[in-house]
Order: structure tokens, then C-alpha cells, then sequence
């Protein structure tokens, strides 16, 4: 079946109910990859701001119905009864590529993953998350880690494109990933670029619990101020006033060492 036909039995996309922070899933698009003698189906979910105006920056990630499957059994193993409500499309024998199976399963996956994420006690789960962003996100530190920080940073920005999506601004997963593209563009020299990481990860820090990261932020950004011959008195203020306060900011670890920190033990 070509792509065309298959974009026509979808037909126009459903208006899913917004989640809790006016978030909706759509399938927008779907394809059959052929990989030697196998084949599957390919769903292309964009993820958007429910508003009344448009969505300037939607998130499109794909996904095909075994990563849809993994995040089910996941979510029902750690959340039996949240997910005892939430319907599931089987698995067929056969009749998988059929146009009417790949629209029904399309619509299907819409429900799922809007009814989860309305779902407070299911949203925060790492293994919804994940399933979204977790390769990616693993793939950008050890990368990080590796000192390829180049290479690092498209990753660590698609993250973060799909972090603001589902937890907003102010969580901590958005400061920690700013943290990273803020260490990642100082390694290399991109001192405009970094700064306006840091900035961004200063304003989430404002909103969120990240203590470990303050001090080393700061630091950090009152070198970039220094670098590029930007304003740095509020920042060497705010830095007194912790010290002051009992924080240990002599001596204190660098944003690259607290960012590698965070990740190592997960890594093992």
C-alpha cells in the first residue's frame, strides 16, 4: 500500500481532548518500512500546544506500534489499576498493513497517549517520558560524556523541544538538559551560544528545584558575562548572597561535572 493511500484511509486527523496542560496527540502520518524481508508501520505523532492560535513549534517524533506496545505493558506492570480504564489496540495475526487496521490503530494510539497524560500519576512516570525522549537523552550524554560535545547538542536540543512540550518550562528535566547545552557550547568555545543556554536555564532555575545546579550556573554565567562583555554585577550579587547563605561555592564543582554526575548512575 503506498503512503498516499495510507494518508487517505487516516482521513482528516481527530481533535483528541486536550490533556491537563492543553497538550494533544495526532497522527499525522503514516508509512510502511521495509527492512530486508520485514516490514512494519511507522506512526509520525506531533505533539502540540492546544490553543487558540497556532502551534509555531509542533514536535514530531516517530514511532511504530511495538514502542507503543513496551510503553503499555510498562505503564500497566507500575500502574495496574490507572491503566485498567485505558483501552489498547491488539496485536493481529494478520491483517496488519490493511488501511482500516493502520487508521483504527492511528486513532487508537491518539486516545492512548492523551488518556495518559491527563492521567497526573501516569504523566510523571519515567517510562512515559521515555518513551518519547529517553534515546535520545541517553544518546546525548554519553556523548557528552564522551566529550563529543558537538555532537552532543542537536540531541540534547531535540530533548528539550519535547521536555517543554509535555512538563512545561520550569521542570527539572528542562533546567538539567539546558545545563548540559550550557556546559557543551562553553567546552567548545561558543560562548554567544552558551550564554544563551545559560540564560534560559537561570530563568528555569527561578521556577524548579535544582539546588545542585545553582552555584555552578551561576559561576558559569558570570564567566560568559565576563567573556562576551555582558553585565555580570546581579550575577556576582546573587553568588555573594549564597555564600553568605552557607552555600559551598568555593571549590564547588563545575557545570560540566554536576551535569556528567547526574547522568553516570543511570549509566551504569
Amino acid at each position: 500500500m503506498s503512503t498516499g493511500n495510507l494518508e487517505a484511509a487516516l482521513g482528516k486527523p481527530t481533535e483528541p481532548s486536550p490533556g491537563p496542560s492543553g497538550v494533544t496527540f495526532q497522527v499525522i502520518n503514516v508509512r510502511i518500512v521495509r527492512e530486508g524481508h520485514h516490514k512494519y508501520v511507522l506512526y509520525s505523532i506531533v505533539i502540540l500546544k492546544a490553543n487558540s492560535g497556532l502551534d509555531e513549534d509542533p514536535i514530531v517524533i516517530d514511532r511504530r506500534y511495538s514502542d507503543f506496545e513496551r510503553l503499555n505493558q510498562a505503564l500497566r506492570k507500575k500502574s495496574p489499576l490507572l491503566m485498567r480504564g485505558i483501552a489498547f489496540p491488539k496485536k493481529k495475526i494478520t491483517g496488519n498493513f490493511k488501511s482500516e487496521t493502520i487508521a483504527a490503530r492511528s486513532r487508537a494510539f491518539e486516545q492512548f497517549l492523551t488518556h495518559i497524560f491527563s492521567t497526573d500519576s501516569l504523566r510523571v512516570l519515567t517510562e512515559f517520558s521515555d518513551f518519547f525522549y529517553g534515546h535520545t537523552l541517553r544518546e546525548a550524554y554519553q556523548k557528552l560524556v564522551n566529550g563529543a560535545y558537538a555532537e552532543a547538542i542537536p540531541l540534547f536540543k531535540t530533548s528539550l523541544g519535547v521536555q517543554r512540550k509535555l512538563q512545561g518550562d520550569f521542570h527539572h528535566h528542562v533546567l538539567t538538559t539546558l545545563c548540559a547545552l550550557t556546559a557543551c557550547a562553553y567546552s567548545l568555545e561558543r560562548f554567544e551560544n552558551a550564554h544563551l543556554f545559560s540564560e534560559s536555564a537561570l530563568e528555569c532555575l527561578g521556577g524548579c528545584q535544582g539546588r545542585k545546579y545553582t552555584v555552578p550556573l551561576i559561576e558559569l554565567s558570570i564567566r560568559l558575562c565576563w567573556q562576551l562583555g555582558k553585565e555580570k554585577v546581579d550575577l556576582e550579587n546573587r553568588l555573594k548572597d549564597l555564600r553568605a547563605k552557607g552555600h559551598v561555592v568555593d571549590g564547588a564543582p563545575s557545570l560540566l561535572e554536576v551535569v556528567v554526575s547526574d547522568f553516570m548512575p543511570s549509566s551504569s
